[in-house]
């Protein structure tokens, strides 16, 4: 990919910026989308869920960035600056209550320094978490850049309802027993305290879904057509995944029923 992507350097108006926010954008992807895999081998369909939750959102980012370019990758990477800034101000504001040193003068004053800085470089400060989009996303200065937004500008909201059922297993909501995937099979609804084998199939595909959309976001920079070729053949294979699994689920459970009678 390396060498497709210095080829295509000079034919295309790539920047650095992007690429590295692609680049790093698909390792975080690869390294959940591992560790749903084994939540579901072990038989937490609803913890892989939640991660899933955390893996949409870097497809989201990610198709932002490859939608409109380097300019607003050089924004999403300076965000981080200003978080900075606003976290050690946080942690601060605490350290004494939880034991720990507290960040010096010196060092908050290098981060203010830092953040002016970069304000200076990028022309406003940036807020908290979606903000960096907001030239690009809205002309209004009211609006309220949040992860729903986005969907609906990159055309990914119909996956906000398994978004918002992820986030029963991230928050502390109420959640009827019935509500946990780990409960689909079950003709009684229990507590849910331990691995399962029913409810796979929803975070499995969402999971392979979204690892190829970030994959084929971050394959699109180098503009090479063997780039496009994977992509297209990764984007497939994902969507051959959600038939395969929900026509398992279903034999496992033919299988389980027959087992079941007397």
């Amino acid at each position: 990919f390396d060498d497709r992507l210095e080829g295509q350097r000079h034919k295309t108006d790539l920047g650095r910026e992007l690429i590295f926010s692609l680049q790093s954008n698909h390792a975080r992807a690869v390294l959940i989308a591992k560790e749903i895999y084994q939540l579901l081998i072990s038989g937490f369909p609803d913890g892989a869920l939640s991660r899933w939750r955390t893996l949409h959102e870097i497809n989201v980012i990610s198709r932002l960035l490859k939608k409109y370019g380097n300019e607003i990758a050089q924004l999403y990477l300076a965000s981080e600056v200003f978080e900075n800034e606003r976290a050690a101000m946080q942690y601060n504001e605490f350290s004494h209550r939880l034991g720990f040193d507290s960040f010096s003068d010196i060092e908050i004053a290098q981060l203010k320094e830092k953040s002016a800085l970069v304000e200076k470089l990028v022309g406003r400060k940036i807020g908290r978490d979606y903000d960096f989009a907001r030239k690009f996303i809205s002309d209004n200065p009211t609006t309220k850049i949040d992860l729903f937004y986005l969907e609906k500008k990159l055309g990914l909201d119909f996956l906000r309802p398994y978004y918002r059922r992820a986030c029963y297993q991230t928050h502390s909501q109420h959640l009827k027993l019935s509500g946990f995937l780990a409960n689909k099979e079950t003709a009684t609804p229990y507590f849910v305290m331990g691995p399962s084998n029913s409810g796979l199939v929803d975070p499995f595909q969402l999971a392979a879904i979204s690892l190829a959309e970030v994959t084929t976001s971050f394959l699109s920079v180098s503009g090479a057509f063997e780039n496009v070729i994977e992509a297209e053949m990764l984007n497939r294979l994902a969507n051959e995944i959600g038939p395969l699994a929900l026509s398992t689920e279903a034999a496992t459970m033919a299988e389980y029923q027959v087992k079941k009678k007397p």
